[in-house]
């Protein structure tokens, strides 16, 4: 782990999950919509329009045919003092 590598030790591991299981306005997966179809567009292969397309085929009225997960992951970590005595 890099974190050890670079001389910390790992005192505490947690997740975050978040969870959307509808697509509201207010759910962080719709805020991330646009954001990802602007990335997307242009890169291997992807079109504008085809992003745009995913977006709106995602768009809310689909009751029970979305979903979205994230986990986030949080470390605290500590780094001995080496000048201690």
């Amino acid at each position: 782990m890099r974190l050890k590598r670079a001389g910390f030790a790992v005192r505490r591991r947690d997740i975050i999950p978040l969870v959307n299981p509808e697509l509201h306005v207010n759910t962080y997966s719709h805020g991330m919509m646009g954001m990802i179809a602007a990335f997307v567009a242009g890169r291997r292969g992807v079109t504008r329009e085809e992003a745009e397309a995913w977006a709106e085929d995602l768009a809310p009225g689909k009751a029970g045919e979305y979903f979205f997960s994230l986990n986030r992951y949080l470390f605290l970590a500590v780094k001995p003092d080496t000048h201690a005595a």
